[in-house]
């Protein structure tokens, strides 16, 4: 539930975003699609009813309830679908970038190409980081490092949970009589998403 309230809260941010951090962030309200199989319907509605509790907007459809969705939908082995018509995404580029020149705006020095290599602490307590271009002193870190945060960690004897996953990524062109843009579709069946990147692929 907090991780729902969480990406709620992204959305709102994302669907104001000039107002809130100024510039584009790309956004796109596409609406979301959760294809479920049969067995998990039951499973699907406890989230549904967990992510209303936290105030997305979703519902749970029966396989030949969403035509009017998603016509395109093979359905012969839906057990039922999660609906999030308000939901969507960002361009990744635009919205990196527009965060970036907020923060500039706020005071932060961005380093790109600037890697962190360790974290330095003294007496227990944090004193910085050695980055490839020698030390920044800090006496807060903020570690966001995706898979290397397990690396940065261990020597402080932290133990973070985290397996990096590989993902496979295809990028297909739709053709000319494809049709309109489709919402984002989590098949939890075949284990795959699809999304657009923009209106030209």
């Amino acid at each position: 539930e907090a991780l729902a309230r969480m990406a709620l809260n992204g959305l709102r941010v994302f669907a104001h975003f000039a107002d809130r951090v100024g510039g584009d962030g790309g956004f796109r309200r596409t609406g979301f699609l959760v294809l479920v199989p049969p067995g998990d319907v039951a499973i699907a509605r406890g989230s549904v009813a967990m992510h209303r509790r936290a105030g997305v907007n979703c519902v749970l459809l029966g396989a030949d309830e969403f035509h009017h969705i998603e016509p395109r939908t093979a359905r012969d082995d839906i057990g039922a679908v999660v609906w999030e018509p308000e939901s969507g995404h960002a361009d990744p580029a635009t919205a990196t970038a527009s965060f970036a020149d907020a923060a500039r705006r706020a005071g932060a020095d961005i380093r790109i190409g600037v890697d962190v290599r360790s974290i330095q602490t003294s007496n227990g307590r944090v004193q910085g980081v050695q980055t490839s271009n020698g030390p920044i002193s800090a006496p807060v870190v903020v570690v966001a490092a995706n898979y290397r945060t397990m690396e940065l960690l261990k020597p402080l004897d932290v133990d973070i949970p985290l397996t990096p996953v590989r993902q496979t990524i295809a990028v297909v062109e739709r053709t000319p009589g494809f049709g309109p843009l489709p919402p984002i579709v989590a098949d939890r069946i075949l284990a795959t998403i699809l999304a657009y990147e923009s209106g030209d692929v």
